[in-house]
């Protein structure tokens, strides 16, 4: 009878410890790997607490980083996102398989990097900021939020960038940026110069998995990687037209 109930409590603890390791595995979104002082808050908790490798994160989960953290989370078709210092996301829905893809983020403070793999099935991909929502398919962004100001710079792709009190919008393509502002004002978007594009990008040369280097002309894309190595990107053009709903023009600087 001993033997017995040791081998059902050792079948059970075995049964347990794979199926969390294949929700990890399978799970939409997960902690790929991280630096320094990274915490997550599950749904199911009150309490923070710090981050593990592969760790499964689900709708309601949240995650920060510290001021010398970083982290890299990685959606199941290998999508990313970069987490930079300081910096707070919740997972508000979550939805990614073969055939449709919805992810929602909220970023209460702090900066990120998406990228966005394109496939034809569909897709809705957001980043909520409490001065913007940003909203992308197959894309290459970047975001930074204050709290009170959202920046946005895009290296390939488009995004929808709509500031949530006024509803003012504008579609903001690659090599340009632009600032939401808590006042409801969203800058029209502008082209960033060498300098200014290298400036944004730099602070991102020792973020986890995220090593800039400008492509030689005629590159192709990056991709294929299980996880990016770098911004090895050669964006295709793309133009789409500018949704303006009646802000004026104004200056933005680099992300």
């Amino acid at each position: 009878m001993k033997t017995t109930k040791l081998f059902i409590s050792a079948v059970s603890v075995f049964l347990l410890f794979f199926a969390a390791t294949s929700f990890a595995q399978d799970s939409a979104l997960k902690v790929a790997g991280f630096e320094g002082k990274v915490q997550v808050k599950l749904a199911s908790s009150a309490d923070w607490a710090d981050a593990v490798v592969d760790q499964a994160l689900n709708p309601n989960d949240a995650i920060k980083t510290g001021e010398n953290g970083q982290a890299m989370l990685q959606f199941s078709d290998k999508s990313t996102i970069a987490l930079k210092p300081n910096t707070e996301i919740i997972v508000e829905e979550l939805v990614w398989s073969d055939a449709a893809r919805k992810a929602g983020l909220n970023m209460p403070i702090g900066e990120l990097r998406a990228t966005i793999k394109k496939i034809d099935t569909p897709s809705d991909f957001k980043v909520r900021t409490p001065t913007a929502i940003c909203g992308a398919r197959g894309t290459v962004f970047y975001v930074m939020t204050t709290g009170t100001e959202t920046r946005v710079f895009v290296t390939e792709g488009a995004v929808d960038f709509t500031n949530p009190a006024s509803g003012n919008t504008y579609v903001v393509v690659q090599n340009m940026s632009a600032i939401s502002e808590i006042s409801g004002s969203v800058t029209e978007p502008r082209e960033l110069t060498g300098d200014e594009k290298a400036q944004a990008l730099a602070g991102w040369s020792g973020v986890i998995g995220e090593t800039y280097t400008e492509p030689p002309a005629g590159d192709p894309p990056a991709g294929g990687d299980d996880t990016p190595q770098g911004d090895q990107l050669n964006p295709t053009p793309e133009n789409p037209a500018q949704e303006n709903k009646g802000q004026q023009e104004s200056e933005a600087s680099p992300i």
